[in-house]
């Protein structure tokens, strides 16, 4: 309702009630000329101990939407709606589970490099990288040297992307995950995401955000 300017939930009422959208004056479909992107809102901030990855549970308490000329602006403008404030510089940390994903993220990580983010890995992670290309700090298990909580809670890190193999509260990036939410540093646990982040920030470095009135882009 709020891309295309028509309130649709009273419109299907209406016509629930016997309207024709002849009667209503609806015409053909028009393709909006701009990018809108939606965002979910999650609390768990104030859910101690609930893991923030994604799943089959409802799990949101809110939804925000972000407009702009393509979607990379529009995504940019979701995330920071809802609390996610993507970086266009500093430290960025990378936990990836899955030698399949590890593969996957590298044309994006390559990216971050050259836009010149530090990055900071977990070893699988790190010798994946190493192995094709890509600088990057290792860092040590917590259990060993708490080094990468520090940082968070330090605010050393701006971004920190945890692409997880499964959920288990032993697990470094279930304690890393849990720090991030407490510290409010930008979470991101999914490839999808991942690679939507990548080119909203490379899209949005050295620019400001524009905005306008709902009401202007009807």
């Amino acid at each position: 309702s709020k891309t295309i300017g028509k309130p649709m939930a009273k419109l299907a009422t209406k016509i629930l009630m016997g309207k024709t959208l002849k009667d209503l004056g609806l015409k053909e479909y028009a393709e909006p000329s701009f990018f809108s992107v939606k965002e979910v809102v999650f609390p768990f901030l104030k859910l101690k101990g609930v893991d923030p990855i994604l799943g089959p549970e409802m799990k949101s308490t809110g939804e925000v939407m972000g407009i702009d000329s393509n979607f990379e602006r529009a995504f940019f403008k979701a995330q920071a709606a809802a609390s996610t404030n993507l970086p266009s510089s500093g430290n960025i940390m990378l936990a990836i589970g899955r030698d399949k994903d590890k593969i996957d993220a590298l044309p994006f990580v390559k990216k971050l490099n050259a836009m010149g983010f530090s990055l900071y890995c977990t070893q699988g992670t790190y010798n994946m990288f190493l192995k094709h290309g890509v600088t990057s700090y290792k860092v040590p298990k917590i259990r060993d040297d708490p080094m990468i909580l520090d940082m968070l809670r330090d605010g050393e890190l701006q971004l920190v992307i945890n692409l997880h193999r499964g959920s288990h509260p032993k697990e470094d990036s279930y304690t890393i995950r849990g720090v991030c939410v407490e510290y409010g540093v930008p979470l991101i646990t999914t490839m999808t995401a991942a690679k939507a982040a990548l080119a909203a920030m490379n899209e949005m470095k050295g620019k400001k955000i524009d905005v306008k009135a709902l009401q202007d882009y009807y």
